[in-house]
């Protein structure tokens, strides 16, 4: 079970949002937030039939993805 933040460069357009919302499950919500896209995976990381590079695809763009912990002890050294 995690929460993982992706980064993006650049927000993505209305359709990839849909496109996101459409492939959120009940064992992974995905949703944009700016140029991030925040996703709870209910299950394993390895379980899940996600991946950051099948968000990449989908999202069409590069994407640096992190785990909501490692993005707090970031912020947290830079702060």
């Amino acid at each position: 079970h995690g929460v993982y933040v992706a980064f993006l460069a650049a927000a993505p357009s209305d359709e990839t949002r849909r496109a996101l919302d459409a492939a959120s499950t009940a064992t992974d919500l995905l949703r944009v937030v700016g140029r991030e896209v925040h996703w709870l995976c209910r299950t394993r990381f390895s379980d899940s039939p996600w991946s950051g590079l099948k968000l990449e695809r989908l999202l069409g763009q590069p994407a640096t993805m992190r785990g909501l912990n490692t993005v707090r002890r970031i912020v947290a050294r830079l702060g």
